[in-house]
């Protein structure tokens, strides 16, 4: 990283979960990016953060340099990214550029483009109007901020001011360099409470090193009558605007109009300089990206984080999945970190669908197993060191998962003769060994009056409580008379014969109600009835989820059964 020494990272910390895996799991699948066999993070959205190409040349994230653009404290910031000195704009949108006479150099600190002044003429002027800062009330609390690369030292170096002869007496602000070091100065500004006015200077200790980067910061807080100058995020000097009688009063005076002017008597180059309504001397420094914003006023803090948003991921075919796994790995320097969060569903969703729809949920990827889904979005929020001098890299992110095939065939389906007769038919089979086809699935059994073809489909018994999808019961109510006298006689030796046999009488009133409860457009499904002396053709099938086609198993051997009335005798 640029500006950031690579000892205070901590390397390859690499934050992997194991997942349990259970009986309806197949072979596990993974879905990367940024990885060896998936090197890019394609498909991802970016907010406040950036690609790059790592060490191992994988694509890597880390968060955008920051943007002083956006504070809204700003009170004027110019950056220089036009390439057009003619074309130069305060962003904050409050001031007028009345001259702009500088050379485009994309030699920048941040961003694409800064300021050269090395000819006679170089200057920038900026109107100065009475209701804008520094206007012509009370000098309010401020910051304001630049980096320069100092190209030459004259005698005299101006790189701003704001200063005018009002009644034979200079006044206003200027920040200078003399001997190598910064000064700034504000004549004639202050007013004790005998009416004396005072100027008062702030000079760096350190010198400013020649063609190297440094960030220069004054700032004041009028309500302690505070100055405070910092020199590349470091105090270089301090003074205080008071006496006897307490804090001076600070001023423009009411009919200085002087405009502000930039880069005057200075050769070198200037970017993003600044001024804000806020006392925050540190606020740039070092800063390369978000730091942490403190209200003075509550003492709450802010820091902008950046965020790296993945499309909707799914496994083959949308086939759902049992519990899954987010890992990342990561380059975290001391003071950052990276959360995670993830959103999902068994049905499908687009990365515009709302989050009162799908929320967002929070996720401690280090314990935390993902639910059932067959849809998934992910979200990774960077957040940068304090001072903003360093950003955790998003090197690497895997989902494992493992999708939830269809279960096994059901076996051993046949009829029970005892119970089949009189438009009833008795059907016998023996249990899935998938758990899940208990849990959340279960038995489709489909009938019709010709092989192969089935006109009818049963998805429901019905018991005390109301329908019931077709499931194992211990110990199935449906008994021969054999049955019913071995369950006196020898019970457990039942028990042991029927443990994993499902049984399910089918009437035609059970049909009626299934016609019922599978309702298509409001309408009951019209399903054919059983009648005496009809042929019967059945199959029945196992599923883990209700009307999910690639979570339902192939169809068992198909029997026939011969429906006869009940005997006279």
């Amino acid at each position: 990283m640029p500006g950031t020494p690579m000892h205070i990272y901590l390397r390859n910390i690499f934050i992997m979960a194991l997942f349990v895996l259970i009986p309806v799991w197949s072979k596990a699948e993974t879905l990367e990016s940024g990885s060896r066999r998936n090197p890019d993070f394609a498909g991802v959205m970016l907010d406040r953060t950036e690609k790059f190409r790592g060490d191992d040349t994988t694509q890597d994230i880390r968060l955008s340099h920051f943007n002083y653009a956006e504070d809204p404290g700003n009170i004027l910031f110019l950056n220089f990214d036009n390439e057009l000195p003619f074309l130069l704009k305060d962003i904050s949108g409050n001031f007028a550029i009345r001259e702009s006479n500088y050379i485009f150099t994309a030699d920048s600190r941040i961003g694409r483009g800064a300021a050269l002044f090395n000819r006679i003429g170089n200057k920038i002027v900026i109107g100065s109007p009475e209701e804008l800062w520094p206007g012509t009330g009370p000098l309010d609390d401020f910051t304001m901020e630049l980096w320069i690369n100092p190209g030459y030292f004259y005698r005299n170096n101006t790189v701003f001011k704001k200063v005018g002869m009002m009644e034979g007496v200079k006044r206003g602000i200027e920040l200078s360099i003399h001997d190598d070091r910064a000064h700034f100065s504000l004549y004639n500004m202050f007013e004790d409470g005998e009416e004396n006015r005072h100027t008062i200077e702030l000079r760096s200790i350190s010198r400013i090193p020649i063609k190297e980067w440094s960030h220069i910061a004054v700032a004041y807080r009028a309500a302690e009558g505070r100055l405070l100058m910092t020199l590349n995020g470091r105090e270089e000097g301090t003074a205080n605007a008071r006496g006897r009688s307490g804090v001076w009063r600070a001023s423009f005076h009411p009919l200085d109009r002087s405009p502000l002017i930039l880069g005057e008597s200075y050769s070198g180059i200037i970017d993003d300089f600044r001024i804000t309504s806020e006392f925050s001397p540190d606020a740039g420094g070092s800063a390369l990206f978000p730091p942490v914003h403190v209200n003075a006023v509550n003492a709450r803090s802010e820091q902008m984080t950046g965020s790296v948003v993945s499309s909707v991921l799914a496994p083959a075919r949308g086939r759902k999945s049992a519990y899954g796994r987010l890992a990342y790995s990561a380059d975290m320097p001391p003071g950052t970190g990276i959360d995670f969060l993830i959103r999902y569903d068994t049905k499908p969703f687009t990365v515009d669908t709302p989050e009162d729809v799908i929320p967002w949920r929070r996720i401690d990827i280090r314990t935390d197993r993902i639910p059932p889904f067959s849809y998934l979005q992910w979200k990774a929020r960077l957040r940068g060191e304090a001072d903003g001098r360093a950003t955790p890299v998003l090197k690497e992110v895997k989902l494992d998962f493992a999708p939830i095939f269809a279960p096994h065939t059901p076996t051993n389906l046949r009829s029970v003769p005892e119970l089949t007769q009189d438009r009833v038919v008795c059907l016998e089979w023996s249990k899935s060994p998938e758990g899940s086809v208990q849990q959340t699935g279960g038995y489709y059994v489909y009938y019709g009056l010709r092989p192969g073809e089935y006109l009818g489909r049963l998805d429901y018994r019905f018991g005390g409580a109301g329908p019931e999808r077709i499931r194992h019961i211990p110990l199935p109510s449906e008994l021969t008379r054999g049955e019913l006298q071995e369950s006196k006689e020898h019970p457990d030796s039942l028990n042991r014969k029927l443990h994993n046999k499902i049984r399910l009488l089918i009437t035609n009133e059970i049909i009626e109600r299934n016609m019922v409860q599978r309702m298509r457009d409001g309408r009951p499904v019209t399903l054919p009835l059983l009648d005496n002396n009809r042929t019967y053709y059945f199959s029945v099938s196992a599923y883990n989820e209700p009307n999910a086609p690639d979570q339902e198993s192939a169809q068992a051997a198909e029997i026939h059964v011969d429906v006869k009335p009940k005997p006279d005798l």
